[in-house]
């Protein structure tokens, strides 16, 4: 049996650029940008039909949950 796999995320740094008005439609993109053995980064942007209301990064690590959980005993 193989053991399933999860990700906890460690960082998040997003610029908010420009406020939409209540109401309006936003489209979130995440585009992963990295990955290096354990270690996934992403690249967010929000955008409304005027463009691009925020944008930045979003770090997160692959973990093996039973291990992960033993670590917080």
């Amino acid at each position: 049996e193989q053991k399933g796999h999860q990700t906890v995320g460690t960082k998040v740094s997003i610029s908010h650029l420009k406020a939409s008005k209540v109401g309006t439609e936003l489209t979130a993109v995440a585009e992963v940008i990295e990955f290096e053995g354990r270690r996934i980064l992403y690249k967010v942007t929000v955008a409304d039909e005027a463009g691009l209301v925020g944008e930045g990064t979003h770090e997160r690590f692959i973990i093996d949950p039973e291990r992960f959980m033993a670590k917080l005993k």
